[in-house]
């Protein structure tokens, strides 16, 4: 059985991957760990990506929305997501799961500073790829995500390509709605040798 782990993002933690996306994926076929350095599949979510292992040939990284959007303000995306998201769930009657994923967002990036604070100097730099592109990188992102850019696709890299998946929804909806991000993990997972 394959195994998986989560990279969280900011504010986030295993709270969020345990409301939804965990039992996803054991019925996928694949066993959940939270040792990320042992896991076949390495499952980063936004600013995830900037607490990687150094990863082997063996292992699978999905970059679900990574923050890349050079030129657009930290603030900005910030703001657009709150209120997006806000305005998403109120229309989907789930302002309670809204509510409780922001309260689990406030205590993690406030019971964390250290890895919150790392977040805020990495992000700039736009250069998270550069350390993946030996790897076996599957980039996911969301139509409607204001974290990373439409033109993620262009990302400039220097050695293998990424493997790019599109996929309707907002930034966090992996952790409401996770079944398009573990069908195309599952399909990876199987296509490999």
């Amino acid at each position: 059985m394959p195994t998986a782990a989560f990279s969280y993002g900011f504010g986030e933690g295993p709270w969020h991957s345990r409301q939804k996306f965990e039992a996803k994926l054991e019925r996928a076929g694949f066993d959940v760990i939270r040792d990320i350095p042992a896991a076949d599949i390495i499952i980063s979510h936004s600013a995830g990506c900037y607490f990687l292992p150094e990863m082997t040939d063996k292992q699978i990284l999905f970059l679900i929305d990574p923050p890349y959007w050079p030129g657009r303000s930290s603030w900005n995306s910030f703001i657009e997501k709150v209120r997006t998201e806000f305005i998403d769930a109120r229309q989907r009657r789930a302002l309670g799961f809204w509510l409780r994923k922001t309260a689990w967002n406030i205590t993690y990036s406030l019971r964390s500073l250290t890895r919150t604070l790392t977040i805020a100097r990495l992000h700039p730099l736009h250069n998270f790829h550069e350390a993946l592109e030996d790897h076996d990188i599957v980039l996911i992102r969301n139509d409607r995500d204001v974290w990373c850019t439409p033109e993620i696709e262009k990302l400039p890299t220097k050695g293998k390509s990424f493997l790019y998946y599109h996929v309707p929804g907002l930034h966090d909806d992996l952790w409401e709605m996770p079944a398009p991000y573990v069908a195309i993990i599952q399909e990876v997972a199987t296509l490999r040798p």
